[in-house]
């Protein structure tokens, strides 16, 4: 079998849940009339079949994968028994801060799916409320000691979310936060997180513009895993702000890929809905999408 562990990583994202509704209808879930949210699962499966569509059309040197939720995604997911590709789950209840599991049976989901990775996404800033902060990483260490104890790979999608004093600290300049405070921030809470005892296997986290800081964080995240890899996310940014953090991380040891998911599918999906554009269209524009993001990457390695 042809080693393939030393390759970039490329995930297409699609397991939003609230935001998915808030991407593709301006509203909330609960918001939506009852043929609107069925069509939430029909979008996923559309979202699935542009991946499938880029497939097999060949991705070139990557490990490719797709990040899909249960709750929207079942189908799409069910058709992948006999997979070729990366397949992770989320196990957090969406659009809450403090993290808590979606299923309090979260194990038996992971088990009836078998993913290669169970993916967290938590909102965690050192200098935000230490009890809070505590109580997350409380719940994470459950969830990682479960995680070891299957064999399952744990992704832990870091999103730090400035406190109000530190956007005063930057005039609520949200990108100077982003390239000024951040970063630090980051390397402060993945050591937290580690010194908690919790194992991460890939650390999902939020752009980076300075090669420097690409570099600080890869260290202290080490410190608890030699062979750890990062990706980064897209948070539907502008282009010009996400190809500067795939550069970043495409020249940065240690940062392995991304995985991203609005940028390539949202405006698709929503013209779809609207009946703006075919299926068929809409698939292939996630193809089309899903592989320029590869390409850029495998560019920026160069």
């Amino acid at each position: 079998m042809t080693d393939t562990s030393e390759l970039p990583i490329a995930i297409l994202a699609f397991d939003h849940r609230g935001e998915f509704s808030r991407s593709v209808y301006d509203r909330e879930v609960d918001q939506l009339t009852p043929d609107e949210k069925a069509s939430l699962s029909a979008a996923k499966s559309l979202i699935f079949d542009g991946y499938q569509l880029a497939a097999s059309r060949g991705l070139g040197p990557v490990r490719s994968g797709i990040l899909v939720d249960e709750e929207y995604g079942a189908a799409a997911v069910r058709r992948c028994a006999d997979r070729d590709f990366l397949l992770a789950m989320p196990v957090e209840q969406a659009d809450r801060d403090t993290f808590d599991f979606e299923y309090d049976d979260f194990g038996s989901h992971i088990e009836s799916f078998q993913p290669n990775f169970a993916k967290a996404l938590v909102r965690y800033n050192p200098d935000s409320d230490h009890a809070l902060n505590q109580t997350q990483l409380d719940r994470l260490l459950v969830l990682s000691a479960w995680l070891v104890g299957a064999g399952v790979k744990f992704m832990f999608e870091l999103i730090v979310r400035p406190t109000p004093d530190q956007l005063a600290a930057v005039a609520d300049d949200r990108v100077r936060f982003e390239d000024e405070l951040r970063p630090a921030l980051v390397v402060r809470a993945i050591t937290e997180v580690l010194g908690a005892g919790i194992h991460v296997d890939l650390w999902k986290i939020e752009g980076v513009s300075s090669p420097t800081d690409a570099a600080e964080i890869v260290e202290a995240a080490r410190r608890g895993n030699p062979s750890i890899e990062f990706v980064i996310l897209g948070a539907a940014a502008d282009e010009e702000r996400v190809n500067q953090w795939l550069t970043t991380a495409a020249a940065t040891d240690g940062f392995a890929g991304f995985a991203i998911g609005r940028n390539i599918w949202k405006e698709c999906v929503r013209r779809w809905l609207a009946g703006e554009i075919t299926k068929d269209e809409a698939v292939a524009i996630v193809a089309d999408g899903y592989i320029d993001f590869i390409g850029r990457y495998l560019d920026y390695e160069r």
